[in-house]
């Protein structure tokens, strides 16, 4: 960011370090937690645009900050202007990538931050987007393994940290539960005690006896109490649960006390919220503002710990094991028992130019290269983050290194060749040419989220004319896609169809995250409506992976999710920003009458709240 720029965001980020100087822990906490039931509840996102890493920054401001010996309580009015300042602080960074006023732009700088931005502020502000059970099978997975070394270090394995979470999160829900039912009964004694003072005209002295009865007076005692106790964590739990050992050392790693952080300063600097997420209230009792952070900060602790350590090159080349073993388990979901596999092959006997993955399906064939390291960090000036980001993009550990590879077999195959591929036995596994195989598909396979750098590879992706793009996909994504499949009882012919639209739309259309073009293609079965419009660049709503969530909750009991596609709605975005609201293309579908919350995503498609949208 310029400097400037840095300078300006100071008197905001003062600001609300002092407003939560002035409140109570608990209430802080309480809100940040009552937010994530809400939002969970009735999709209502409150106006933040990075909820977890906004949250995650306003918790760790209040670490800095001393408990008050006055305390304000956190109420709405103190709600909305941290939400306030927390997107205006936030946006800043958006801001930095846009020319001042007066400032020369060539091709290069316009380049770099295209580049540039979407790079920076997916690394800043999405987080990890995956949910508890897949951080907890992350964990599971990766850092299981060096048990050994994170007890001898911290006194606790990833193992029975992450059965702390899950205990901790199990009583989390329940006591979620509870307050839901409780208020449930409450309401409803409540309601019938109003009805009957109606009907028999009790006066005031009446209506406080009939409160004071034990039917009702046990059911209001009994919210308060859950109330109370709603997002609590108490070590001695936990060493009854776990023992003393392993109680005291994840209480050690993961909790922190108000006042004990020196300092936080700007939303990219590392945050002590994130690997620290019970907030003491008191000796041996804390909050826990998501269950989904208790994961995630046994995932970042142990994790950063792992890449500097000692183990770290061990650490790396299992991490690179790992993610090939998960790429193919996910294949092989989504894909069904008639694909063939072949793992670990290589292009000679010698084993030369070994490619992670090829997958034989009818007459096609799908090259998968695995690549684990995770997305560098940004400069905050455009050219220098455009110069080290492309240079982690072409390293031999990026996606262009991935495409590389598995352009290999498919160049050979292209030009009449006969592929051959050989296990690490010098066997002969594999072979094909064209009167075997019609189309050969390139998939690069990431461990992490890249962001428009892997939705959109033209932005960065070097290849000859005439040459097919690769289909880019993390990990995380892939799994949940696997799942969708299978929850659909849909078969690979679909997946292939998606695939070979898919990538042909890498310069034509753009999402910040591959579920959301997924997610579009269950939503108005297939991607040919993108192919079809003539548009400049089409960019698809976030709200298009919110179907991986319904089928997520529908796992765990939830509502059953319905395929139910429709035609897709399209907005002209430079005429609905120069009018202020959703304006439509010609030749487009209806936008859906849903009946619409007032803050939930206008139904249009625009990506706006209702309110700010078609509700004005």
């Amino acid at each position: 960011m310029r400097a400037q720029d840095i300078e300006q965001l100071l008197p905001e980020i003062e600001e609300l370090r002092q407003l939560l100087a002035a409140c109570s822990t608990e209430g802080i906490v309480g809100a940040c937690f009552g937010y994530w039931i809400r939002r969970d509840s009735a999709s209502d996102h409150e106006g933040l645009t990075s909820a977890y890493r906004q949250w995650a920054f306003l918790l760790g401001l209040m670490l800095t900050t001393a408990e008050p010996s006055e305390q304000r309580a956190f109420g709405e009015a103190e709600f909305d202007r941290s939400r306030a300042l927390l997107e205006k602080i936030f946006r800043a960074y958006g801001w930095a990538y846009f020319p001042e006023a007066g400032e020369g732009v060539t091709d290069e700088w316009r380049r770099s931050a295209e580049v540039a931005m979407p790079a920076f502020l997916a690394y800043f502000n999405q987080g990890f987007l995956a949910s508890p059970v897949q951080v907890e099978q992350r964990i599971r997975r990766y850092l299981a393994p060096f048990d050994g070394e994170l007890r001898a270090e911290f006194g606790i394995s990833a193992t029975q940290a992450v059965e702390v979470c899950r205990w901790i999160s199990d009583r989390l829900q329940a006591t979620a539960d509870t307050l839901r039912e409780t208020t449930k009964r409450e309401k409803g004694a409540r309601l019938d005690l109003l009805d009957r003072a109606e009907s028999e005209h009790w006066d005031m002295e009446r209506v406080r006896a009939e409160a004071n009865v034990p039917a009702y007076r046990d059911l209001a005692i009994s919210l308060i109490q859950s109330i109370r106790e709603m997002s609590f964590v108490s070590l001695t739990d936990l060493t009854a649960r776990f023992g003393e050992g392993t109680a005291t050392a994840f209480w050690s790693l993961f909790s922190a006390k108000r006042g004990d952080v020196a300092a936080l300063t700007y939303p990219t600097e590392a945050n002590p919220a994130e690997e620290r997420s019970l907030y003491v209230i008191e000796p041996e009792r804390a909050m826990c503002s998501l269950a989904n952070q208790l994961f995630l900060a046994v995932l970042n602790r142990f994790e950063r710990h792992l890449s500097t350590s000692k183990e770290r090159k061990r650490f790396f080349s299992k991490r690179d094991d790992l993610l090939e073993q998960e790429v193919e388990a996910s294949f092989r979901a989504l894909l069904g028992p008639t694909a063939a596999f072949f793992p670990q092959v290589f292009e000679t006997s010698a084993q030369q130019h070994e490619h992670d993955l090829v997958i034989r399906l009818g007459r096609v064939a799908l090259v998968v290269e695995a690549k684990a390291s995770p997305p560098v960090e940004p400069f905050r000036d455009p050219e220098k983050a455009f110069v080290r980001i492309r240079r982690a993009f072409k390293s031999d550990r990026g996606i262009q290194h991935a495409y590389g590879q598995g352009r290999r077999i498919w160049r050979r195959w292209a030009a009449g060749g006969r592929v051959e591929l050989y296990d690490d036995r010098e066997h002969l596994v594999c072979a094909f040419d064209k009167s075997d195989v019609d189309e050969v598909v390139l998939i690069a396979a990431t461990r992490d989220n890249f962001g428009v750098l892997a939705t959109d590879l033209s932005l960065l992706l070097e290849k000859e004319h005439g040459e097919p793009y690769p289909w880019c996909v993390n990990a995380v994504d892939l799994d949940a896609i696997a799942d969708a499949w299978n929850y659909f009882a849909w078969d690979a012919d679909r997946f292939l169809r998606f695939l070979r639209d898919r990538v042909k739309l890498h310069g034509r259309a753009m999402c910040s995250d591959e579920l959301e073009m997924v997610g579009s293609f269950i939503a108005h079965d297939g991607l040919h409506w993108l192919l079809e419009r003539a548009a400049d660049l089409i960019w698809l709503t976030p709200d298009y992976s919110e179907v991986f969530d319904k089928i997520c909750m529908a796992r765990m009991g939830g509502a059953p999710v319905k395929y139910e596609p429709h035609p897709p709605y399209f907005g002209d975005f430079r005429e609905s920003l120069r009018q202020g609201k959703a304006v439509a293309l010609e030749a487009t579908a209806e936008r859906p009458q849903k009946r619409q919350g007032r803050n939930e995503r206008c139904a249009c498609g625009s990506g706006l709240k209702y309110k700010r949208c078609c509700g004005k």
